[in-house]
């Protein structure tokens, strides 16, 4: 099953570490086979959060050489990729799992990684469906070629979203083709309770925010610095048991509430936005 993590905006949803915070959880809890990759141009927020950034420069360069997305669609030229195959190309992530993460493309000209990825990505994906049961794509915010492909071909968007209901209503006003009659669920990234815009308020708001197809995502400095260190990771181990009172546990208890709730939908196999004959874009804001 291909789940692709998407945003209509750039920066504002912590869609990478959504996606992390989701996958990290979903494989200690259910013990599923996982491979987690990005599509994003330039931008490396997966990897850096389990490389790190700080003083490391050097051995990432070298580092991606002989692994990676890159890697993988040399190796895909070459022959039928096979699971060794992708597990050579990718980062390990936990021990005792079977939870990998494909290193995004290092390709520095916007055209020719459009061409080069966009042409490719979707064999890989397919290739890498065989063998595990959840295939976590990070996919670049907006609407550029290969986000719109992966849009259309996925089992299962996750858009991400902020509490900013300017962003939110330009969204449904202009909802995207791709995400009609598909299973869609919504996602709230850095999210503040406190907030007069929060899950309920939004739920009333935008009728396609449904009980079944909607969570939350906290704000948490703790994981927000683990991320940016690259050490999420040791965050997890060290507060998957956490309790109540601790300062991580909220965040903790919805990244779980999030992992049931999207489990749970794909398993429904429902489909989140379903228009109707003559049905408007607008009449999805009440």
């Amino acid at each position: 099953m291909k789940i692709v993590f998407w945003s209509p905006v750039h920066g504002q949803a912590r869609q990478s570490s959504n996606l992390l915070a989701v996958s990290l959880k979903l494989v200690i809890e259910q013990h599923k086979k996982i491979m987690v990759t990005q599509t994003q141009y330039r931008m490396n927020d997966l990897e850096d959060a389990v490389v790190g950034r700080a003083g490391k420069k050097a051995f990432r360069e070298r580092f991606y050489q002989d692994m990676g997305m890159d890697s993988l669609i040399r190796c895909l030229k070459r022959k039928q990729i096979e699971k060794a195959d992708i597990e050579n190309c990718c980062i390990q992530l936990l021990p005792d799992e079977d939870f990998i993460l494909l290193p995004g493309s290092q390709c520095e000209n916007y055209e020719i990684f459009q061409e080069t990825v966009g042409e490719t990505v979707h064999t890989v994906l397919e290739e890498a469906e065989q063998y595990y049961d959840y295939v976590f794509v990070d996919t670049n915010p907006g609407g550029d070629r290969i986000s719109r492909k992966l849009l259309q071909t996925a089992d299962l968007i996750v858009v991400n979203l902020s509490q900013n209901v300017g962003v939110i209503d330009r969204f449904f006003w202009d909802y995207p083709e791709e995400l009609r009659g598909k299973r869609v669920f919504f996602l709230f990234g850095s999210y503040l309770p406190d907030s007069c815009y929060n899950l309920s308020n939004l739920r009333y708001r935008y009728r396609l925010i449904r009980r079944n197809n909607a969570a939350v995502i906290p704000m948490n400095v703790g994981f927000m610095d683990a991320i940016a260190g690259g050490n999420v990771r040791d965050y997890f181990a060290k507060n998957l048991e956490c309790e109540p009172g601790d300062v991580n546990y909220t965040f903790m208890k919805e990244v779980g509430e999030t992992v049931r709730k999207m489990t749970a939908y794909i398993a429904k196999k429902i489909p989140a936005s379903v228009y109707k004959e003559g049905e408007t874009d607008e009449s999805c804001i009440n």
